[in-house]
């Protein structure tokens, strides 16, 4: 190996934070781009043949991990266990590289023999935190991360995760309460306003969300997370001009988003703004043909404008992007009824109580499918 482009590769490496032993576990999404990537990849192939020692070996996986070449990195790993059965480096590294790679079970598994020969070893914990994440094993995880925290107070991407964990098991009361610390030690974290105010918004305490999606975008003005939870607050409590402009300032970032177009539409119908709905609706379907909500969403302008058959056509071209959407079926069920045509309003109605049965509760709610129901009821009860 060319000495000089060994010591280039050592000192990116060191540089850029990932090391030449252990790799340090940064944010979880994080692979060299740009002119530091290109001048990486102009010579690892290089080193990746000339490597023979095991520190060596250890550099060179290391720089192909941080070019997201994650399975190259772990079959270089796997020769020094050949070698070193007992290397720790290498097997920790290998089990970063199963988890980008989605063999989180294996990663799992390697990181469990690390800690019993390790078990003071903070950053294999938080590892195996993010491998049973991504696993949906939200309670393994959460022990996971404690224990990182216990053996390393001051790991703020544990206690960060920590919430992000609690915030996905549905205990937002403790999310909001880890956010906060975060927040305390590192007041600069845009996304720990964000997370918080999700957690705030699914609590009901929609203006304290608002609150902190505005400290966020205060801190990083092109938050997209930011700006799309904060529209989606506003319209939720009706705020429905400032959702626009939000939804509309989105756009502007993401103008290939088909979920803002929808979301945006839908604050332009509950304003009486059809026509602007409509053309957000149709924009939404050019990116995606076949999203039902917005094929429904558009069926239900058009019911609003009083032109029920297309709307009729929307709400069944609804069902056919998607046959288990269960409000086409419901709003299908709706006119029908309306229009008196009872039979094919109890088949609607019944297939959307099929795929949701809280539909049920709605049309008992319903002027014109409560009655329904009722006709229902009294048809199907046997004369005695």
């Amino acid at each position: 190996m060319n000495e000089y482009n060994f010591d280039l590769l050592s000192d990116m490496l060191t540089e850029m934070g990932i090391g030449t032993t252990y790799i340090n576990p940064l944010p979880r999404a994080r692979i060299l781009t740009g002119t530091a990537k290109a001048e990486m990849e102009l010579i690892i192939d290089e080193c990746v043949l000339s490597a023979t020692s095991l520190n060596r070996k250890l550099v060179v996986g290391n720089a192909l991990f941080s070019l997201g070449r994650y399975m190259q990195a772990f079959e270089i790993y796997q020769e020094n266990l050949l070698e070193i059965p007992e290397n720790y480096e290498s097997m920790f590294n290998s089990g970063l590289c199963l988890t980008r790679i989605s063999r989180a079970v294996e990663a799992i598994s390697i990181f469990n023999y690390i800690i019993t020969k390790l078990p003071d070893f903070h950053q294999v914990y938080y590892q195996k935190g993010n491998a049973n994440d991504d696993l949906g094993n939200y309670e393994e995880a959460l022990d996971d991360y404690f224990m990182a925290l216990k053996l390393n107070p001051g790991n703020i991407r544990a206690e960060y995760n920590i919430a992000v964990v609690m915030a996905k098991l549905d205990r937002h009361t403790d999310a909001i309460d880890y956010f906060t610390r975060v927040i305390v030690l590192r007041p600069g974290l845009a996304n720990a306003y964000v997370n918080r105010g999700v957690s705030y918004d699914e609590l009901g305490k929609h203006r304290m969300a608002i609150d902190d999606f505005k400290l966020a975008l205060d801190l990083d003005p092109g938050n997209m997370n930011a700006i799309f939870n904060k529209a989606r607050t506003e319209y939720q409590i009706g705020d429905l001009e400032n959702a626009i402009v939000d939804y509309s300032e989105l756009l502007d970032l993401l103008p290939d988003d088909a979920e803002a177009y929808n979301n945006r539409g839908l604050a332009f119908d509950g304003l009486g703004e059809y026509e602007s709905a409509l053309k957000d609706y149709d924009t939404a379907l050019k990116i995606n043909p076949m999203f039902a909500e917005v094929i429904n969403n558009k069926g239900a302008v058009f019911e609003n404008m009083g032109n029920t058959e297309a709307a009729m056509t929307q709400y069944l071209l609804a069902i056919a992007a998607n046959a288990e959407f269960s409000d086409a079926y419901y709003n299908a069920a709706k006119l029908y009824c309306v229009q008196g045509l009872l039979e094919l309003a109890e088949s609607y109605l019944d297939s959307a109580i099929q795929k949701d049965p809280d539909c049920l509760l709605e049309a008992i709610e319903d002027d014109n499918l409560g009655w329904l129901l009722d006709m229902k009821e009294i048809k199907d009860t046997p004369i005695t």
